[in-house]
């Protein structure tokens, strides 16, 4: 993943099966990222994260990891639906997005009303395929955080 692609808030995974094995398919939180030397003593970003269910004994509360190791969540109908969208046929909406709707290939459509023609059209504005992607198109539309239950 890319730092640019990335802000605190987003869930993400880990997979460094050498030092961090437990990690791997557990929703993890970002909470700060910085740029660091690398293992080679390349410039890299290291990535703060925290657990969401904070489970003795399978994650540390709070630790840094390369952001080489940092793995995107695959956006799913269920994390669709657990944050607070609604499905109608095979479209997806929430109440804080009424100009914007979900389409069942995660593609997310805007609404335009045409008032001289008395008509609405929309267009795709991004495909998505990570949660990431889904929390930060979210919040660019509605300047709210998603609340996600994984």
């Amino acid at each position: 993943m890319k730092n640019n692609e990335l802000r605190i808030g987003n869930l993400v995974t880990v997979d460094n099966p050498k030092y961090h094995p437990k990690l791997k398919n557990i929703p993890l939180k970002i909470v700060g990222m910085s740029q660091r030397r690398g293992l080679e003593n390349e410039i890299t970003y290291v990535v703060d994260l925290v657990s969401l269910n904070e489970l003795e004994n399978i994650v540390i509360p709070l630790y840094s990891q390369f952001i080489k190791f940092i793995k995107p969540i695959t956006l799913t109908e269920d994390i669709i639906l657990n944050s607070g969208f609604v499905k109608d046929d095979n479209i997806y909406k929430n109440e804080n997005m009424p100009h914007y709707y979900i389409e069942y290939l995660f593609s997310i459509y805007a609404l335009r009303y045409r008032y001289w023609h008395n008509a609405s059209e929309s267009y795709m504005i991004k495909q998505l395929q990570y949660l990431h992607q889904f929390q930060n198109i979210f919040f660019d539309l509605t300047e709210k955080e998603l609340d996600v239950n994984t």
